[in-house]
């Protein structure tokens, strides 16, 4: 099992670590973020895993739409792929009635998604 320090909080050193972990597994041929910021801080530094290891995740704009249900949404709408009703609020009071609103089952989000709800 591999863990690194925090990406939100030390990014450089999280980068740094992750480096380390593979030079010394030259059989690693591919890296898997498993978190959006793992996928961010890697799409963000892929130039310095190149010859080195496969990245399985796609560009850094992707990543980021990905990410942003807000964004996502608006291009789901303007494609025309079909989505569940949804609510952006800005407070547990406006959540509750959102909840009312749209109906359960609810499935509730931070708009992005290495964000916690309402901090």
């Amino acid at each position: 099992c591999f863990s690194h320090s925090s990406i939100e909080h030390e990014p450089d050193i999280a980068l740094s670590q992750i480096e380390r972990y593979l030079q010394a597994r030259p059989w690693m041929d591919v890296l898997i973020p498993v978190s959006d910021p793992a996928a961010r801080l890697l799409s963000t530094f892929r130039a310095r895993f190149e010859g080195r290891v496969r990245l399985a995740l796609p560009s850094r704009e992707t990543v980021d739409l990905c990410a942003d249900k807000t964004a996502s949404f608006a291009l789901c709408e303007r494609i025309g792929v079909p989505i569940a009703p949804r609510r952006t609020v800005p407070d547990r009071e406006a959540l509750i009635g959102a909840v009312a609103e749209v109906g359960r089952p609810c499935v509730i989000k931070p708009v992005d998604s290495s964000n916690a709800l309402f901090g």
